[in-house]
Formats: C-alpha cells, structure tokens, sequence
C-alpha cells in the first residue's frame, strides 16, 4: 500500500507539474517573442522609465501585503466558508490601500501618466483576482490553472505586439499589465469559478487570526517585494534611465529559465510538500528537484556564458550590445533562483519560515548592500551597471550556498519545528 501511495503521488507530482511546465513554457517563449520585437521599436529608456512607475506603484505592496492567496489554498474546505467574508474585505481593503498609496507616490515625483494610471487600475484589480485564482487551485486543477494563465499571458503580449506595430509605442508596456489581469478575470468567469466577494466589519480577533497564521508569508512576503523594488530604485539612483533599461532587460531575460520552472520550484513543491504526511518523502523530494533544476539551469548559464554575445546582437539589434555584459554578470541569477524558491517552498510548507528568513531573506538585503557599495566605489557608470548586475547574482548565490551547507552540517532539516536526523537514521539503518 505505501509503494501504491508513493508512486501514485509521484505520478501525481509529475503529471501535475507537466501541465504547469508546459504552460509556462508557452508563456516564456511568447514573452521572449514579444520581448525581441519590443526591444527593436522601443529605447532602452522606455523600459528603464517602466520600471521606475511601477517600482513606485508597487512598494507599498510589498510592505502591506497578507498572502492571502497562500492562505487560502492551506485551509481546509470548512475554514475556507467561515472566513471567506473576512478574506474577502481584507482583500479589497488592502488593494484600495495600496492603490492610493501608490497614486500619492506618483503624484509627488510628478510621474502621473496614461500609462501610470493603467498599472494604478491593474494594482487594485490584480490582487482580488490573484485571490480568486488561488481558491480555484485548492482543487489542484493544474490543467485549468495553466490553460487560465497561459491563454491570459499568451494574449496580452500578442496584443502588446501588435500595439507597438501600430506605432502606439511605450504606452503598450502599461497596457500589457492590465489586459493580462482582465483576461484572467474572463476566463475565471468563463469557468464559473469567479466567487462572490461580500464585505464585513472585520473584528479585531478575526484579524489577529489570520495575521497569526500568515506571518511567515507576509515577512518573506515584503522581504522578496522590498528587495525586488529596492534593486530597480537603487538603479534608479546610480544609473541613467537608458542604463536602467539595459538593467532591466538583461534581469528579464536572466529570470527566463525561473519562469520556466517556476511551477515545480514553487507551486506545485509548495502544494506537494503542504500535502505530504511524511517528512521524509518531503526531504527526499526536495533533494531530487534541487538536483534536477540545477543540472537543467547550469546548461543553460553555460550557453549564455558561451553564446550571449551573439545571441543578444542577433536579436536585439546593436543598439542592446550593453546588455551582453549584464546579463553575463547575471549568471548566478540564472542559476540560482530557482533553487532559492525551491527552498523557500520547502520551508514555508514546512512551516520553518524563520530559518529561511535568516539565512535566505536577510542575508540576500546583506548581499546585495554590501556589495553594491563596493562596487560603488568604481566612478564610471558601465561598472555601476555591471556592479549591480554582480550584486544581484551574489544576493542568490551565496544565500542558496548558505541553505545548502546548513543542511549539510545539521544533517537534519527542521520540519514542523522538530529535528529529523534522515541521514543519520538512513546510514545507522544500512550499517545494521
């Protein structure tokens, strides 16, 4: 019965994760498409700007911001009826919040555009159907998500493609963000999977109760959200708008390989390790898709390593030839963010989220502080470039190097906020 059990949830896994893969792959080479094309009718400024708006729209976000989504899909089916009422209104409320907030950011750097105003609908919308999308995946209906979020992604990069051959030019990187979410409300109506959202006076002991319980999703939560918007702010701050954009786009293309297997690295591991009864299935599973993802990802790194010259020329265009140097010096992004998440999975689910907050979260801001100021020490603006690029890459690498070897040390893994000494046990089992 247990070899039945264990081969029916790695077929599941698999299965699962195939439906996942196979989606995001389609979505990754659509954006990759509509990247290249983007990239020869935009300026690198126009990317550049982008992401100073929409660093600013989205800070505060990072910061009040109760992963609500993740909640919902630990709850059992009778939690989920109690509490939807207050899951709902806290879900409106916080879109409403950070709406305004980031509305208030933009008019006091006096950046209120067409464009900013798109995203500023897309940060009140995007949130309540990101909730909606995360009750549907409690059914673990991998194929229903990845057609609703394939189809989403697939159409609104056609649609951003062909804007920008209709010469509307860089307001399409805006509109491009709100179509994707609408296209997700749609099909989520389409599927008669779209619930109603009531509002309620929200108690204080219904609040602290889910604060309780999201603590750990809400601190990785604005770690991973302020570290994200503190990286394009403090390019911002030391480099051009054009030399942003260069920035941008090497990122963009360096977390290319992350999307692609984002599904296992998070989504369905997360959901995978949520389930297992046994925390040693859950370790050993951890170890296969480590080990799988960086074989797949140091590939990859290599043939950028090899081929980025060429491969960026021959797409781009000559007026991208910075962004080689970039993206070379984003390899550790490459190879190691995927395996950062990973591990993040695994310890969320685990419910350990302290230990990868100190050795992943806290130590990735460490990272890239601390080299960044040493690369600022260089005065010509290319090595601030390429300085950031490095910083960014160290602030995976060494965190990802720091979880491994503690693992290592310990021999043992902390589940559920116990010690299981796996591969002591395993090696006293074999020497019997």
């Amino acid at each position: 019965m247990k070899l039945w059990a264990k081969k029916f949830s790695e077929n599941s896994f698999l299965k699962n994760a195939s439906w996942m893969v196979g989606g995001s792959s389609l979505q990754a080479g659509i954006a990759f498409i509509s990247n290249v094309v983007l990239a020869r009718h935009l300026m690198p400024e126009d990317f550049g700007t982008f992401a100073i708006i929409q660093a600013n729209i989205s800070i505060s976000s990072a910061i009040i911001n109760l992963k609500l989504g993740s909640y919902v899909i630990k709850l059992s089916q009778e939690e989920l009826n109690s509490q939807y009422s207050t899951i709902s209104t806290l879900a409106i409320l916080l879109s409403f919040i950070n709406t305004l907030i980031g509305y208030i950011l933009l008019m006091f750097w006096g950046m209120i555009s067409t464009g900013s105003v798109l995203l500023l609908i897309d940060k009140f919308v995007a949130p309540i159907v990101l909730l909606q999308l995360s009750i549907y995946e409690r059914k673990s209906n991998y194929k229903g998500i990845s057609l609703i979020e394939t189809s989403a992604n697939t159409i609104s990069h056609i649609a951003s493609m062909i804007l920008v051959f209709s010469g509307v030019g860089m307001i399409m990187l805006y509109a491009r963000v709100l179509i994707e979410t609408f296209l997700r409300l749609v099909y989520l109506i389409r599927k008669k999977e779209l619930r109603r959202m009531p509002l309620k006076i929200i108690h204080y002991a219904e609040l602290n109760n889910i604060i309780s319980q999201v603590k750990g999703f809400w601190l990785d939560s604005l770690m991973e959200g302020v570290f994200e918007r503190l990286l394009i702010l403090i390019g911002g701050a030391i480099l051009s708008e054009k030399q942003l954009g260069y920035f941008v786009q090497a990122k963009r293309l360096a977390i290319t390989p992350h999307q692609l297997l984002q599904p296992i690295a998070f989504r369905v591991s997360y959901n995978f390790f949520s389930k297992a009864k046994e925390a040693r299935t859950k370790l050993a599973m951890l170890y296969k898709i480590l080990l799988s993802e960086f074989a797949v990802l140091l590939t990859v790194g290599l043939i950028i390593f090899i081929g980025g010259d060429v491969i960026i020329k021959t797409l781009f265009g000559n007026k991208w030839v910075e962004s080689v140097v970039v993206l070379k010096c984003m390899l550790g992004v490459v190879t190691f963010l995927t395996l950062f998440n990973t591990y993040k999975s695994y310890y969320m689910a685990s419910h350990s989220m302290l230990t990868f907050f100190k050795l992943g979260r806290v130590l990735q801001f460490v990272v890239l502080l601390v080299a960044v100021a040493g690369f600022s020490l260089f005065t010509s603006e290319t090595n601030l470039l390429n300085g950031l690029s490095l910083s960014y890459s160290l602030a995976y690498v060494v965190p990802v190097l720091i979880l491994i070897g503690h693992s290592m040390m310990q021999g043992v893994i902390p589940v559920d906020n116990q010690n299981y000494a796996y591969l002591l046990k395993k090696k006293k089992s074999s020497t019997v």
